[in-house]
């Protein structure tokens, strides 16, 4: 008879890891932020070999000019949200009364509108219907107590504040100088010890998009945090920042001499993205394209993997009501290999996913990810096994073995990727945790089963190393008896259908040996008893054990 879980397995190719293995997803991945438009570390690594702030923006800005706006504008950012009131200091004047900037101010909301009183005071100094304008006295500053919806706490904001009546609370506003909040925002966005051209294309970027993405339907135009651009006030302002802003007055990125919006993030991983394939708005934007980034070696996050346990995959991948995670299955990806759409398969059904649901499942830096379940015995009783298993000597015994670094885990570079819907990917066949173990009569038994011809196809594809294992006693002994065997698989199985068998030596992964793969992934390896090892193929690696 076949059960469920057999026919799970030849279904999809997913054989079983032994009982005690040792099984994580992993998610090997690059780049920090929405890929698409300017990468702040790519533009850095650009200044540092000598472009200017021009250059580093056409590159990035496909088919733009600079441009200079014809006048001055205002922005107004919401500060502070969702409470009654509010404290102010160092104001000349608070909705039409003159008031002292060594005091301090409540304003409060008072049926639908604010009232003013000093800070100690019971009695209010006066009302407004329709909320109060707070202008700075000789500082030039008003200070806004407690934390801003950007952090910072007690900061000191140039311009004017607006206390306007928000639902049944407040909003604090500043209204301020185009050129005064860039000031607040360039090297809170790119550190001030860039190189200046660096910084001068932040500069530029930051403007272009202050004025291209305003916040529609509220009291203000700009969210004081990456949903618009990181704003600190007068905190966050530096002198390199201000020189950057000088250097650029004015200046904006334009398509036929109009603004255009000027997306940046943080670090490519090697290439951007087309903005068509991360925002929702269909129409195409010819200077949000995907672009080569090679400016950004090191960068942080240029580079990233993510491990979870079998549970702590199943809790991120809950919200999509599958059951307990099989695999992750990547259906289309764009121009780089940021993931666009992908298929979630679990044990009570499969769920079709954009990117960026999966990026917020699993809190992963991007979009530009690989998953694969990667699993590994401990050590078990050295054995013929199916006569597919690869015997390793010790690191010693090859000379000619690489050495390999902990973290040394290759992302496929851009372009290498299938991008069509439904191509295959390096994560279109990931066994996620949970997945079904094949289950039934094991190879030895296989020739007496009515299932034959479905155990063959499972064979085909995939071991049945449950079932294997079982038999492990039954066997004569391969190797002498220090020697154990190591089974387990990276699953969906890499390119070119063999494994690098990696020992700890003096700090660092040695290998020592190459396995091959079968169909979906799994292997078998004898090594001595002694030493810590691990498997590691396309990038991936198992779990590290000790053979002892």
């Amino acid at each position: 008879m076949i059960t469920a879980a057999l026919l799970a397995a030849v279904a999809s190719g997913v054989s079983a890891a032994p009982a005690g293995a040792i099984e994580q997803l992993q998610i090997r991945g690059a780049g920090f932020g929405h890929g698409v438009g300017m990468s702040q570390y790519g533009a850095r690594g650009m200044a540092l070999r000598g472009a200017d702030a021009k250059t580093i923006l056409a590159h990035y800005y496909t088919g733009t000019e600079l441009s200079r706006l014809p006048r001055a504008r205002r922005v107004r950012v919401a500060l502070q949200w969702g409470r009654s009131e509010t404290t102010v200091s160092g104001a000349g004047s608070i909705g039409g009364l003159k008031v002292s900037p060594e005091r301090s101010y409540r304003l409060l909301r008072s049926g639908t509108g604010v009232e003013v009183r000093r800070v100690g005071a019971s009695r209010a100094l006066g009302r407004a219907g329709t909320g109060v304008r707070v202008l700075p006295g000789g500082g030039g500053a008003v200070r806004v107590a407690g934390q801003a919806a950007d952090g910072v706490q007690d900061g000191s904001f140039r311009g004017r504040l607006d206390v306007l009546p928000d639902g049944d609370g407040i909003v604090v506003v500043n209204d301020l100088d185009l050129e005064d909040y860039l000031r607040g925002v360039v090297t809170k966005e790119s550190p001030a010890s860039w190189p200046a051209a660096a910084l001068q294309a932040q500069a530029v970027a930051a403007r272009t998009y202050a004025i291209t993405n305003a916040v529609g339907g509220r009291a203000f135009d700009q969210w004081p945090d990456t949903r618009s651009q990181v704003y600190a006030g007068i905190s966050g302002e530096s002198a390199a920042g201000d020189k950057a802003i000088a250097a650029t007055r004015g200046r904006v990125v334009t398509v036929d001499r109009k603004p255009v919006t000027t997306y940046f993030f943080s670090t490519s991983g090697g290439r951007t993205e087309d903005a068509r394939n991360v925002f929702p708005d269909p129409a195409k934007r010819s200077w949000l394209v995907s672009v080569p980034d090679p400016h950004e070696p090191d960068a942080g996050l240029r580079r990233w993997t993510r491990t979870f346990s079998t549970p702590g995959a199943n809790d991120r991948t809950a919200r999509f009501g599958v059951g307990a995670l099989r695999r992750i299955e990547v259906l289309r990806r764009g121009d780089s290999p940021r993931v666009v759409r992908a298929r979630v398969v679990g044990t009570r059904g499969v769920r079709r996913v954009s990117g960026e649901a999966l990026q917020l499942a699993f809190d992963l830096p991007d979009r530009w990810a690989s998953f694969a379940t990667v699993s590994i015995s401990r050590c078990l009783p050295a054995g013929r096994g199916d006569g597919r298993a690869a015997t390793v000597g010790d690191a010693r015994a090859d000379a000619g073995s690489a050495t390999t670094s902990e973290a040394a885990a290759a992302t496929p570079e851009p372009g290498t990727a299938a991008t069509g819907p439904g191509a295959a990917t390096a994560g279109s066949a990931a066994a996620g945790p949970g997945a079904t173990p094949a289950g039934g009569a094991g190879p030895a038994a296989a020739a007496e089963d009515p299932a034959t011809g479905a155990l063959a196809i499972a064979e085909r594809g995939t071991r049945d190393l449950a079932a294997l294992l079982s038999q492990a006693g039954e066997r004569a002994p391969e190797k002498a008896a220090n020697d154990c065997r190591l089974v387990g698989g990276i699953r969906p199985a890499p390119r070119g259908g063999a494994a690098r068998v990696q020992r700890r030596v003096d700090g660092r992964w040695r290998t020592v040996r190459r396995v091959a793969l079968d169909g979906g992934g799994g292997f078998e390896v004898a090594v001595p008893s002694a030493g810590r090892w691990r498997v590691a193929a396309g990038g991936f690696t198992t779990p590290s054990v000790d053979a002892g």
